[in-house]
């Protein structure tokens, strides 16, 4: 049950923070964009990396935690293996790594700057 509920919450909380914000950002988004040409295939470095980070998270949350990780279902054992040994919140690394290669990648200055408020906020 905990990894359905993962799934949700990964597919709806941080699947809407890095797909669909950034896809109606690039669709509202005209001439902010500047120019990479094939430079900007670099970008999927940062989002292969941040991706992979937040999944092996969600794993941690799940498996090693025995919960989930949205903060009303917290995982009942202490997770600081992992990820979670490096940094307080690998998940904002996450996120803020795969908007940034984003950014990269679709040459947009509008996404550079909303991950730099995530990033802010976070």
């Amino acid at each position: 049950m905990n990894a359905l509920k993962t799934f949700l919450w990964s597919v709806f909380v941080p699947g809407t923070l890095t797909t669909l914000v950034p896809f109606l950002i690039l669709r509202n988004s005209e001439g902010y964009f500047f120019e990479l040409s094939y430079f900007r295939f670099v970008g999927i470095i940062p989002i292969f990396f941040g991706a992979v980070l937040y999944f092996w998270c969600a794993w941690s949350f799940t498996f090693v935690g025995e919960g989930t990780p949205p903060p009303f279902d917290a995982p009942k054992i202490f997770v600081a293996t992992d990820a979670y040994q490096f940094t307080r919140n690998p998940m904002y690394v996450a996120c803020v790594s795969v908007l940034t290669g984003e950014a990269i990648f679709f040459e947009s200055v509008a996404l550079l700057i909303y991950a730099l408020v995530l990033f802010l906020f976070f």
